[in-house]
């Protein structure tokens, strides 16, 4: 049976159309329903547990080859595949391990500059498996990975150092045209996936959202012929659906709504943003929604943002106020001792806030072109 680090190492080299999940695994934890590669780790399909007794195994064999006395110099290094392998066992250990996120950099800028003596095809093969593999770090139940800004930062450097390879990679494999929408759309929904997954895992993921609003710009600035015309619009529409169902499953995740208003400042179709402010609206009060994050969208959206029309932010606030006027209603009409408890009194709460601060605003807006009129 191979050893704890030829096992990992195995896992990570061969060839890899989809994201692995990785899952650590409780030191006492046995599979019976399979055979293991080493003592304590197991693969199946797409799914790789590790022991931590296993993991911490493999981190010690990764380290002595990463750093071992055959190391004399990082140029050295960054030719030699082995310690470019180790880098993702040390990677996978320690989530923060800059030096083994650097080296990997420089392996891959040696490759692309001929050192390795590859062909363009063996490179993209080599960038597809490195943004792979990252992207199952991302998006597997680890403890501290999703966040990692390491990661994160990796990822994002992979995509500004080898636009152009990512551009062929991603037109050659799109299937944009049966579907109406362009290359520069496929990596935008793409990345956003491996976004929204994170999120997923690890809520109120600042890294995560950091890197989406990142990726939007650079996506909107690529000048590659590869990706078709550069139309925002387009961008932001096709990533506005998909982030509003992911908020609507995350209401308290406000890193998420956050996101959604920058896209909204973007967004040139006031009709877009008010249909999902309406929706929002109608989810919110039929569901008595009391999530500081929602509210705090919804008071953004309405007045911060100016993606929404004059009649549509009148309608509105119109109707929030209609739904204060009927919950203060129905407390007149109820014990108070039974109104002000529970998911009910925060509700009522949230609403009467947000109305007062909606009423505030605009008595500022009024006071503002009396003032200028004047």
């Amino acid at each position: 049976m191979q050893s704890a680090y030829d096992a990992v190492s195995g896992c990570f080299n061969q060839p890899l159309e989809f994201p692995l999940e990785i899952e650590i695994l409780p030191k006492d934890y046995d599979f019976a329903g399979s055979l293991p590669l080493s003592p304590g780790i197991w693969f199946e399909e797409r799914s790789l547990g590790i022991r931590k007794d296993a993991l911490g195994k493999a981190f010690l064999d990764a380290r002595l080859i990463f750093f071992g006395p055959q190391s004399t110099s990082l140029e050295r290094c960054i030719s030699d595949a082995e310690h470019y392998n180790a880098s993702h066992i040390l990677s996978l250990f320690d989530s923060e391990h800059l030096t083994a996120a650097n080296l990997r950099k420089k392996h891959l800028l040696a490759t692309k500059s001929g050192l390795d003596c590859t062909s363009d095809d063996d490179f993209r093969q080599l960038l597809r498996h490195e943004l792979t593999i990252n992207q199952s770090l991302l998006n597997s139940p680890l403890n501290r990975h999703t966040k990692s800004p390491v990661l994160w930062y990796h990822r994002r450097w992979l995509l500004q150092t080898f636009e152009p390879e990512i551009c062929l990679m991603t037109h050659a494999t799109s299937s944009s045209e049966a579907q109406g929408h362009s290359s520069r759309q496929d990596i935008c929904l793409a990345e956003m996936s491996v976004v929204m997954r994170a999120g997923d895992l690890h809520p109120n993921n600042y890294y995560a959202f950091t890197y989406a609003r990142w990726l939007t710009d650079f996506i909107s600035n690529i000048e590659n012929p590869a990706l078709g015309d550069a139309n925002i619009d387009a961008l932001v529409d096709s990533c506005l659906d998909t982030l509003f169902d992911w908020c609507l499953k995350h209401p308290s995740d406000i890193s998420g709504w956050s996101f959604l208003l920058s896209l909204f400042s973007r967004c040139t179709s006031k009709d877009r943003c008010a249909t999902i402010v309406g929706k929002l609206l109608d989810i919110t009060i039929g569901f008595r929604w009391h999530y500081g994050s929602v509210w705090i969208f919804i008071r953004t959206a309405l007045f911060s943002t100016g993606a929404l029309a004059e009649p549509d932010r009148i309608a509105s606030v119109q109707k929030l106020r209609q739904q204060q006027s009927i919950l203060d209603v129905s407390h007149r009409e109820v014990d108070a001792s039974k109104v002000e408890r529970g998911p009910r009194a925060s509700f009522s709460k949230a609403l009467r806030s947000a109305t007062l601060y909606l009423e505030h605003q605009q008595g500022e807006t009024k006071n503002s072109q009396a003032t200028n009129h004047g």
